[in-house]
């Protein structure tokens, strides 16, 4: 049902209704089963108005404690996925640094799949 009413509002609202949505939709990204529909929501702001709400929300979540090679890779899709190439590269860049070898294993997955200069 969620889900249903995502994808019917990523057709229905305006610019500026997104981006008032927004920081209520970006806790979701995170959840695979409705990632795809709220990107597609963040992908139809002004670029930049987008960047500085996601970038220091992603920010944010990799700093957290818990954060886990499926952090970084969700991250990572989610900012290719939005056009954000250079804080793709630097969440790269990020996970290589990593003392775990889970995230510095998505670190070179990042840099081989996703950074369109691989």
């Amino acid at each position: 049902v969620i889900l249903a009413i995502f994808n019917l509002l990523s057709h229905l609202l305006n610019l500026y209704v997104i981006e008032e949505l927004t920081p209520s939709l970006l806790p979701w990204v995170y959840s695979t089963s409705y990632r795809d529909t709220i990107v597609q929501l963040l992908g139809r702001m002004r670029f930049e108005t987008m960047k500085k709400v996601v970038v220091p929300f992603i920010g944010e979540r990799l700093e957290e404690a818990r954060a886990d090679y499926h952090t970084y890779w969700d991250s990572a899709i989610i900012l290719s996925h939005l056009g954000l190439c250079d804080e793709l590269e630097t969440i790269a860049s990020r996970a290589l640094k990593n003392e775990s070898d889970a995230i510095r294993e998505v670190g070179e997955r990042i840099t081989t799949d996703l950074l369109p200069d691989a």
